[in-house]
């Protein structure tokens, strides 16, 4: 089923540099987890990603990345 959503409209949260990249390429947001084995300087600033090392500042990253396309109703919930 699609979502129907442009990827701009998107973000990706991930810890892999490589999703980073495949994310900025496909045109979407994205915020880098920083754990013990990844490094900020891998996930930060690829393709204007953040990277975030706390779930409070995933938070706040999730509630200040941009939206480009806002929609004009709300969202309905999901049923089948």
């Amino acid at each position: 089923m699609a979502l129907d959503a442009e990827p701009s409209d998107c973000t990706l949260i991930s810890v892999s540099s490589e999703e980073m990249f495949v994310a900025a390429d496909a045109g979407v947001q994205a915020i880098g987890v920083v754990t013990k084995h990844g490094k900020r300087k891998h996930l930060a600033g690829v393709g204007g990603s953040v990277a975030v090392s706390s779930m409070h500042q995933l938070a706040e990253a999730l509630t200040t990345v941009s939206i480009t396309n806002a929609p004009e109703t709300p969202p309905q919930p999901f049923s089948r």
